[in-house]
């Protein structure tokens, strides 16, 4: 091919009409040429959206797991606490019979 300095005035214009000719063809194909870094497909969008749907399951099944070990903790906690209160009142009572022991021995009744 030559250089566009030396074609003549006629060859540019039957050139530039070929090259619009060819535009057009190219042009009615409606082709997309987004050459954008970073922009997802389509395809891609709809396989993000179910796994952010799978997550949001996943944050559901997390908050009502742990709503449930809460529960259970309490629950484990108040039985503990209910188990306990026999030992304590032992301890209260030997606490109160160190105590008045050495009272009353003290007082000679």
């Amino acid at each position: 091919m030559t250089a566009y300095k030396d074609l003549s005035k006629e060859e540019l214009l039957e050139l530039k009409s070929e090259l619009e000719a060819r535009f057009e063809e190219v042009k009615e194909k409606g082709l997309k040429l987004d050459m954008s870094r970073g922009k997802p497909a389509a395809d891609q969008l709809n396989l993000s959206m179910d796994m952010m749907k799978v997550l949001a399951g996943l944050t559901e099944d997390f908050a009502k797991a742990f709503e449930e070990r809460k529960n259970m903790a309490k629950k484990l906690g108040e039985e503990a606490g209910t188990k306990l209160m026999i030992p304590l009142f032992l301890m209260l009572a030997v606490v109160f019979v160190i105590v008045t022991v050495p009272a009353f021995l003290t007082i000679q009744i």
